[in-house]
């Protein structure tokens, strides 16, 4: 079961939003003898509840997940009202004014394989139908301390009018809503071109909507659509992301998003009115992969780490190019200028109070381990099929190697993911142990 509790967008923080598992809806029949506690014949028996399909994975045997609402002023939990039926209900967020919430549903049909009614996974599998829903939240009247719970008004409650579909007749993947500081955007992510055909884990969309939402209103906007194919060889290869970190913005116009750029996890910035992306994390594999942590008071936190070292916390200033008011005035803003000075490796500090003072005085083993590792980045040319688009392949080998060592060939799956080079244990071990790693980032 999964709980997450957030607190609403407003001055008290007194209401908390929870995402948990239904418990079953129906008992199941009884069978065998009578059910009297003294009767002569055998008990009858009950299931735990009518079977039903799950999501598999690492959701197997667990029921669909809803939404509910604590609020800490009464400690009254209440469902939250018009949910979707057949529906698993996930990635709730409090709207700007703290009235309502703005949450994912992924139907339990696939909209995309009308064949099957089975639920097909949906942990890894990306290319699930999806949709955006808003529904107004209405704390329940207060009660008397010793008064009864009313069970017909809680069902009242959640038989009211369905939530609002935002997305489902313009895409059909929408996910990892997230509003802006000033509440005028609502910007999510989109897996529409892999539902649509059917791909495991294609480039995603990133997508914009003007709130507060009106019924027959404006359509999102796409700010950073699909990416085929780049435009040249080592161009900036389409988003790959499952969602934003935390306190994404640098200001109401830009967001950061952390993504793959060919073999290297990279922070990327984007402005919502033009749909322009530049890096804020330095490129080239000698510099390892990044992952932003979030914002806060005009400092960007980000973790990076290289094959050949363990991951360390950096902190940089957001240039005020992005970070200033008047970026988000519809005055034009240069992304690539303001964004080259994050992407320079010394605009970034590693917070020493984390850093760790000898690691090889302490943990030599590790230390023989990481710093025992030379990782180089291939470039292949293939030899058949389409031959001017390289790909990629990360090589980790032991450093004191004296001639020709055992290769073991990693092959990732997906197959539309990549292998970043980035500090990953289990090649360090095999590196330690004398063996070559070769993960190919085949197309």
């Amino acid at each position: 079961m999964q709980d997450i509790l957030s607190p609403a967008a407003e001055p008290q923080h007194a209401r908390f939003h929870r995402q948990t598992i239904l418990p079953p809806p129906e008992k199941t029949p009884q069978w065998g003898g009578a059910d009297a506690k003294d009767a002569a014949a055998p008990r009858g028996w009950r299931g735990v509840a009518a079977a039903q399909e799950d999501w598999g994975e690492l959701n197997t045997g667990k029921g669909a997940p809803a939404l509910f609402v604590l609020d800490a002023g009464g400690w009254t939990v209440t469902k939250l009202a018009g949910l979707p039926e057949d529906h698993s209900c996930g990635q709730p967020v409090w709207t700007p004014d703290g009235a309502g919430l703005v949450f994912v549903a992924w139907p339990h049909a696939p909209l995309n394989f009308p064949a099957t009614k089975r639920r097909l996974g949906i942990v890894f599998c990306y290319n699930r139908p999806c949709s955006l829903f808003h529904a107004p939240y209405a704390p329940p009247p207060a009660a008397s301390k010793d008064a009864e719970p009313d069970a017909g008004a809680a069902d009242a409650a959640a038989e009211a009018a369905p939530a609002e579909d935002l997305t489902g007749g313009q895409l059909l993947s929408a996910f990892a809503p997230v509003f802006s500081p000033e509440g005028g955007r609502l910007v999510f992510l989109s897996q529409d071109a892999a539902a649509r055909s059917g791909v495991h884990s294609g480039t995603v969309s990133l997508h914009s909507l003007g709130w507060p939402s009106s019924e027959g209103g404006p359509a999102a906007k796409t700010v950073v659509p699909v990416i085929a194919r780049p435009a040249s060889p080592g161009s900036f290869p389409g988003l790959y992301a499952g969602g934003f970190p935390e306190a994404a913005f640098l200001s109401e116009r830009v967001v950061l998003v952390n993504s793959q750029w060919y073999s290297q996890g990279v922070a990327l910035a984007v402005d919502l009115e033009t749909g322009a992306v530049a890096p804020v994390t330095p490129l080239g594999a000698e510099h390892g992969s990044w992952t932003v942590q979030g914002v806060c008071n005009g400092v960007i936190a980000a973790v990076a780490s290289r094959p050949s070292s363990l991951p360390e916390l950096l902190l940089a200033a957001a240039p005020l190019d992005l970070s200033a008011p008047a970026a988000d005035a519809g005055s034009p803003l240069d992304l690539l200028a303001a964004a080259a000075a994050l992407s320079a490796p010394s605009a970034w500090r590693p917070v020493a109070e984390l850093a760790v003072a000898d690691l090889a005085a302490s943990l030599p083993d590790a230390a023989a381990a990481v710093e025992g590792v030379e990782a180089v980045l291939m470039e292949i040319k293939p030899t058949t099929g389409d031959k001017t688009l390289t790909f990629q392949s990360v090589v980790q080998a032991p450093k004191d190697r004296s001639g020709p060592c055992p290769v073991i060939v990693f092959p990732h799956g997906g197959p539309h993911t990549a292998v970043a080079a980035n500090y990953y244990m289990p090649f360090a071990f095999l590196t330690r142990l004398g063996y070559c790693v070769v993960a190919v980032n085949y197309r």
